[in-house]
């Protein structure tokens, strides 16, 4: 069962087209998988094309919607659709299926440290920052803010926190005030979108700040 969801604002700005690619991405890969948020999104949508009617009818000037229209059914064209292969990748030493929304995104090659498997998203987003990350069975990471936002969907199996347990399809967005120690019983892969480094709070894992930026 999923147990969070992008907010209302969120769910606006994907409707709207308004998303930089990562979090765009990030909020299709829920609406698959999540049936009420889809029928928010749904629901966003008729409400901007009912105001974008009622906007051209308030002008008394539809002669450039009518063009539009008339040219849409005057064409008898046939578009065949591209086929999304969905793309197979391997990280942690596991074999994994990608959703959809991630078939067409190139990642870089994964590095571990210890227990934990990241595979960097080759996008233009200036300092945000998106990957697949794996947790093995039994691994974690150690605890830690965040100078800015976090963002994890979790893309297969479970994780816990101090917050709660996380399971396919949770959308968790986490501010730089949050602290955490993600927890993995049998593995799981997320996809993570952070705005800056990880500050870790705890005993020797301190001495890994200087390298924050790498980890996820």
């Amino acid at each position: 069962m999923i147990n969070y969801h992008p907010d209302s604002q969120l769910l606006t700005s994907y409707v709207s087209g308004e998303l930089m690619t990562s979090f765009s991405c990030a909020v299709a890969i829920h609406l698959e998988k999540c049936p009420s948020c889809r029928h928010k999104a749904e629901s966003f949508i008729e409400q901007k094309a009912c105001h974008a009617f009622q906007f051209e009818e308030s002008n008394g000037d539809s002669s450039e919607f009518d063009g539009m229209l008339n040219a849409i059914l005057s064409d008898d064209g046939i578009d065949t659709p591209p086929i999304n292969y969905l793309k197979e990748m391997e990280i942690g030493g596991e074999q994994f299926t990608l959703p959809r929304a991630l078939s067409k995104l190139s990642f870089g090659k994964a590095s571990s440290i210890g227990k934990i498997s990241r595979s960097r998203a080759k996008l233009d987003e200036g300092s945000v920052r998106t990957s697949l990350m794996h947790i093995e069975a039994g691994g974690k990471v150690p605890q830690h803010t965040h100078k800015g936002y976090e963002l994890t969907l979790v893309l297969s199996g479970k994780f816990k926190d101090e917050s709660g347990e996380y399971s396919e399809g949770d959308f968790i967005f986490l501010e730089g005030k949050h602290k955490h120690q993600p927890v993995s019983v049998n593995g799981c892969l997320c996809m993570t979108i952070v705005s800056d480094s990880l500050h870790f709070t705890q005993g020797i894992n301190k001495l890994l700040n200087p390298i924050g930026t790498y980890i996820y």
